[in-house]
């Protein structure tokens, strides 16, 4: 991989260089890979999750054909299965010479058309099927039984899983447990960033991913890490930046990978020689700026109340319930639609849930927003 004019990358995988730590959970997954143990991986969303996933898979480059599918804009089983095959016949088409037209040959009564990525210049196949389940299924089978007969390596990582229960009528999760427990040299990840819905499919008996997978959650990458990773990344590229300023980073952005990475990435790539205090704060502000006209319109969605709720959270950094006298009188939330007000938020992904031993937890998602809406009076 070239060498990257910024090592904090915000949207594409950075290589090993530029990773920080994970070490622990990489080889559990390369453990899980090597004795076949299919994986769901949970997260809340922003913590690092798909950068961990291209991270395995850029180990297992050499003996497998790694794919990365995310499924968070599907809507129907047909959808699901479209973008999965065509996934696959896009990623194992490269593995070795011949197979762009074997698999024309062997996918050619689905009309297959060929382009040439404009980007990569890497060749493209596309199938010639719309959202019928009917043919979509048989598309399924037809490389099920492709796998089957070449035998190809593959690690398949199906991101934000979760999404299916949201599909009417659907049977993906029963058709996923065929194709977990068919013989195929196929190592699974499902992962995904809405705890209830993904623990609902793989941990409910009636459902029929129950006890097929084994579970894996992912937290925050250690203080001491993510400190000595930024200093390092800093110093390889001729910048100094202290001890409290990394403090004061990890601090605003909580850890959560995402939020750490914009924020490096701006004060790494927007100023010249070592880093200063105003340099900090000048990201900050900008970054807070940014959050203004997405806010005001996520508040023309909502009630008063829900609104109200949502800043109150905010401000208190997290809750254990929002209908306290204290939290109610404090925000000015009515208290007979707050738990209302909390089960909007937390269905728009705008609040997230955290179990503990002393309850649930309660915090605003982004914490972008959560620091625009901390600094409001």
């Amino acid at each position: 991989m070239s060498q990257l004019s910024n090592p904090f990358q915000t949207s594409k995988y950075p290589g090993p260089s530029h990773f920080c730590d994970r070490q622990e959970e990489l080889e559990h997954l390369l453990k899980a890979v090597e004795h076949n143990r299919p994986i769901v991986l949970y997260s809340p969303r922003r913590l690092g999750k798909t950068g961990l996933i291209k991270h395995v898979h850029h180990h297992l480059s050499d003996s497998h054909t790694c794919i990365y599918v995310d499924m968070l804009n599907t809507t129907s089983d047909a959808d699901f299965q479209i973008k999965f095959v065509e996934s696959v016949i896009n990623a194992i088409k490269h593995r070795k010479a011949g197979m762009l037209e074997q698999l024309l040959q062997f996918f050619s009564r689905y009309q297959p058309r060929v382009g040439i990525d404009s980007v990569t210049n890497d060749p493209w196949i596309e199938l010639g099927i719309k959202e019928d389940t009917r043919l979509s299924t048989q598309t399924m089978t037809t490389l099920i039984a492709y796998l089957q007969e070449h035998r190809v390596p593959m690690s398949i990582a199906i991101d934000e899983f979760q999404q299916i229960s949201n599909y009417p009528r659907t049977t993906m999760d029963a058709t996923l447990r065929e194709w977990i427990q068919a013989d195929l040299p196929i190592h699974w990840i499902l992962s995904g960033s809405q705890r209830h819905l993904l623990m609902e499919l793989v941990s409910t008996p009636s459902k029929p991913l129950y006890r097929s997978l084994e579970m894996m959650q992912l937290h925050h990458i250690a203080y001491e890490s993510y400190h000595q990773f930024i200093t390092q990344q800093f110093a390889a590229g001729e910048k100094d930046i202290s001890i409290d300023q990394v403090h004061d980073v990890l601090n605003w952005t909580e850890r959560y990978t995402y939020y750490t990475q914009v924020f490096c990435n701006r004060l790494y790539g927007n100023y010249q020689g070592d880093v200063k205090d105003s340099h900090v704060q000048e990201v900050k502000q900008k970054i807070l700026l940014e959050q203004e006209m997405v806010i005001l319109s996520l508040s023309k969605m909502m009630t008063s109340n829900q609104y109200k709720t949502w800043r109150g959270i905010a401000k208190e950094g997290e809750v254990s319930t929002v209908r306290s006298k204290q939290f109610t009188a404090k925000y000015d939330v009515s208290s007979s639609t707050a738990n209302l007000a909390l089960h909007y938020l937390l269905d728009a992904q705008l609040v997230h849930d955290t179990p503990t031993d002393q309850g649930t937890i309660y915090s605003v998602y982004d914490v972008f927003f959560k620091r625009y809406l901390q600094g409001l009076k």
